[in-house]
């Protein structure tokens, strides 16, 4: 899984960063194999390097047999999505 943090593979969690953490969460969500993946707002709260490295895994495995149902506020990332729905007032 190449989310950038191979020099923390033996780093307790509690010392990783916050844009880090998530990054970590992402991988560990498509490390399991499985064929569905859910995520809320996976970029949320990550600086842009994160961001585009977290979209990048994302676009890595929808060229697969993944399905990848996410929730994003960002609708310019949105457009890395096969569809998209747009939730307006809630």
């Amino acid at each position: 899984m190449d989310v950038g943090l191979p020099t923390k593979r033996h780093c307790a969690v509690e010392t990783l960063s916050g844009g880090m953490k998530r990054k970590l969460s992402v991988a560990m969500a498509f490390a399991a194999g499985s064929r569905t993946v859910i995520l809320d707002e996976p970029t949320a709260g990550v600086d842009p390097y994160a961001r585009r490295a977290i979209w990048d895994l994302l676009i890595k495995y929808k060229k697969g047999e993944l399905t990848y149902t996410g929730i994003t506020e960002n609708i310019i990332l949105s457009g890395n999505c096969t569809r998209v729905i747009q939730f307006s007032l809630g």
